[in-house]
């Protein structure tokens, strides 16, 4: 197993709620807490910080998980993977503005939601709170060390199951873009990345 990701999981139907947290146990990741509301999230996202927020779109309350997602995006960084039954393309662009990392659609296998949980916390260590990124010396440097480790712990099993490794490319190569000071490290990662891309597709 890689390493641990904190979850917040945003539900409002309770056995689906029970079933994704059953999944995301099984995966090895730790569930920080369950909302049905889009305020409740809020709140539960400021009291714990996860590195990934499940979030359905339609909640209970006024508050739907687009706009939930957008303040929690907003204020911590946290990734967030829509996972609803709302395939519809109007949707699907209204979710867009929020920057999530995946838009999985119910029902969903487990090697799905693995897979998005993996983008998702790559997702959060490039970015981090979209309206508190400074630019403190160290910071890429922190970032890179933190995807490193993230590199590391997933490489070896969890990224041999993604369908998409053109997708981690283009997150790594925005942190690449943020500073010079380690492009040479990034691109190490880089060219990992694309070796085994190469490997898994063939020639």
């Amino acid at each position: 197993m890689g390493r641990q990701a904190n979850i917040l999981i945003v539900e409002d139907e309770a056995l689906v709620a029970m079933d994704i947290e059953s999944q995301v146990t099984h995966l090895g990741h730790h569930v920080v807490g369950t909302a049905d509301t889009g305020p409740d999230a809020i709140k539960l996202a400021e009291a714990h910080q996860p590195d990934v927020v499940l979030m359905d779109i339609k909640l209970k309350g006024s508050m739907d998980g687009i706009e939930a997602a957008k303040e929690i995006r907003r204020q911590w960084g946290c990734g967030v993977v829509f996972v609803t039954a709302h395939g519809d393309a109007m949707t699907a662009w209204k979710a867009a503005a929020t920057y999530p990392s995946s838009y999985v659609l119910k029902p969903f296998d487990e090697r799905s939601l693995s897979t998005a949980i993996i983008l998702a916390f790559v997702q959060k260590t490039i970015s981090g709170p979209i309206d508190k990124i400074t630019g403190e010396p160290g910071e890429p440097a922190r970032r890179l060390t933190a995807l490193a480790e993230i590199m590391k712990d997933h490489i070896a099993e969890d990224f041999m199951l993604l369908d998409d490794f053109e997708r981690l490319r283009d997150l790594l190569a925005q942190l690449q873009s943020q500073t010079g000071a380690i492009a040479n490290q990034i691109n190490s990662l880089l060219d990992g990345i694309s070796s085994r891309t190469m490997q898994f597709n063939g020639p």
